[in-house]
C-alpha cells in the first residue's frame, strides 16, 4: 500500500522593496533565512512592477520596506508588492510599519492608513476603515 505524506512545515518568506536592500539583507542574515528574490522595476511611464522569483503560495510573508524619500514612490511600491503577494496566494502578509497605525488610525498620515488597510492585523481579520462622506 502506498503511503501519502504531507509536509506541514510553515514557510517563512522575507521580501524587500528597493528603498533599503542592505537592511533587508542584514535582517535575513539575523533570522537565518534567505531574502526571497523579486523583480521590482519602474517603467518609463512611472508604473511599478512586482514579481517574485519563488512560489509564495501558502507562505507567511514579511514585507520589509523603508519609507524614506521619495516616500510616495516607496509606499506605492509596498502596496503593489502586497497586491502581488495576495495574487500569488500568500497565507499571511505582514508589513511591520502598518501595525502601529492600525491601533491609532486617527493620528496617522493617509498613506499609513492605506498600508494598514491592505494588510490584515495579527488576528487575521481585515481592517474596515470608516468612510466619511460629505452631506449634501
Amino acid at each position: 500500500m502506498a503511503e501519502i505524506s504531507v509536509d506541514t512545515k510553515k514557510k517563512l518568506i522575507l521580501v524587500s522593496g528597493r528603498a533599503h536592500p542592505e537592511l533587508a539583507t542584514q535582517v535575513a542574515s539575523e533570522l537565518g533565512i534567505e531574502l526571497t528574490g523579486s523583480d521590482l522595476r519602474t517603467f518609463a511611464n512611472g508604473e511599478i512592477y512586482a514579481r517574485y522569483d519563488t512560489s509564495i503560495r501558502g507562505a507567511d510573508v514579511f514585507v520589509l520596506q523603508s519609507h524614506t524619500a521619495p516616500i510616495n514612490e516607496w509606499v506605492m511600491e509596498t502596496l503593489i508588492m502586497i497586491d502581488a503577494l495576495k495574487r500569488a496566494s500568500a497565507k499571511r502578509i505582514t508589513e511591520p510599519a502598518s501595525s502601529a497605525s492600525a491601533d491609532n488610525w486617527r493620528h496617522t498620515v493617509q498613506s499609513g492608513r492605506l498600508i494598514s488597510s491592505s494588510t490584515p492585523p495579527p488576528g487575521g481579520k481585515p481592517l474596515n476603515w470608516p468612510l466619511r462622506s460629505k452631506s449634501a
